[in-house]
């Protein structure tokens, strides 16, 4: 593993209505199951708007949040199919049981234990993040990240 830095920037939301801030965190160690990557951009969805404006039943504790799954970057640690430095895609979904009717089906999206990047696990607007190995998708060199960015929601919540 490359000596990586204690902390990252992040961009934190820490209230509904508030505007995001930047602050140092720590950055996140992958466990098993998951890479670290580092990130090269990530769009803002329509969904991360509704969560910094209030328009999400958010409970307060559920306050700081790093928004954003639409992620593009770089596996930097982390034991998976996928070598280190190889790029790859943060989806909206940041885990889910895999193991219920809709996700034996294909249709994790349906889950009733699925997790979300930027809700329920922190989100890609910040130098670092986690990535389950089972929804990394890898995105081509060639493809501009700032393009690629959108299609993991858009592109995938279509495809879904």
């Amino acid at each position: 593993m490359t000596d990586l830095p204690d902390t990252m920037l992040a961009a934190l939301c820490d209230a509904p209505g508030k505007p995001l801030r930047l602050d140092q965190v720590p950055v996140p160690k992958p466990g098993k199951g998951e890479y670290l990557v580092q990130m090269e951009t990530c769009g803002l969805c329509h969904s991360d708007l509704h969560v910094q404006q209030g328009d999400e039943p958010l409970p307060e504790e559920a306050f700081p949040l790093i928004l954003g799954h639409e992620g593009v970057g770089r596996i930097v640690a982390g034991d998976g199919p996928l070598a280190v430095g190889t790029r790859v895609g943060l989806p909206w979904l940041y885990e889910t049981c895999l193991d219920c009717d809709p996700c034996l089906r294909g249709r994790e999206t349906f889950c009733p234990e699925q997790k979300a990047r930027g809700l329920d696990a922190p989100g890609a607007f910040a130098e670092y993040a986690i990535l389950d190995t089972r929804f990394a998708t890898p995105i081509p060199d060639g493809l501009d990240p700032v393009t690629a960015g959108p299609l993991l929601c858009a592109g995938l919540t279509a495809w879904s």
